[in-house]
């Protein structure tokens, strides 16, 4: 019961897709601390991110589920990696913690970046047959 109304929070007040909540519930099995733990590490590792790099333009809107798409759709399928491989690696729960915020970080890194470039991307300054990176 306590896993459903965590689950259901994490969807519509946290914003995190439906698939991805499914994916954390399933992987806590049956286990509310777990469930939220698990929420929180996503919301803690993109804060980390934003604090980070807080000086890029559009970093915001880079880490925003909601203009992220790629982001948000690619998140579920990231969770059950991340978290699956962390639980299999070790059974000490610091070390799952600090094995699934680390990757989170570098997931949301990664898909911020991709963001930023698509986002300021412009074809004119750069020549078809260039190997200038498309945002420096």
């Amino acid at each position: 019961m306590a896993t459903n109304i965590i689950a259901d929070q994490l969807i519509h007040q946290g914003g995190l897709p439906e698939q991805a909540v499914s994916i954390m519930k399933a992987l806590s099995f049956g286990n509310a601390d777990k469930l939220y733990n698990y929420g929180g590490l996503i919301y803690k590792a993109k804060k980390a991110v934003y604090k980070n790099h807080r000086e890029v333009k559009d970093i915001g809107l880079a880490l925003s589920l909601e203009q992220n798409t790629d982001m948000r759709d690619s998140l579920a399928e990231n969770l059950r990696r991340i978290l699956f491989t962390a639980n299999k690696k070790t059974a000490n729960p610091v070390g799952v913690e600090k094995y699934i915020m680390v990757s989170l970080k570098n997931y949301f890194e990664e898909c911020g970046d991709k963001f930023l470039q698509e986002l300021h991307y412009d074809p004119a300054n750069y020549p078809e047959n260039s190997n200038t990176p498309a945002y420096a």
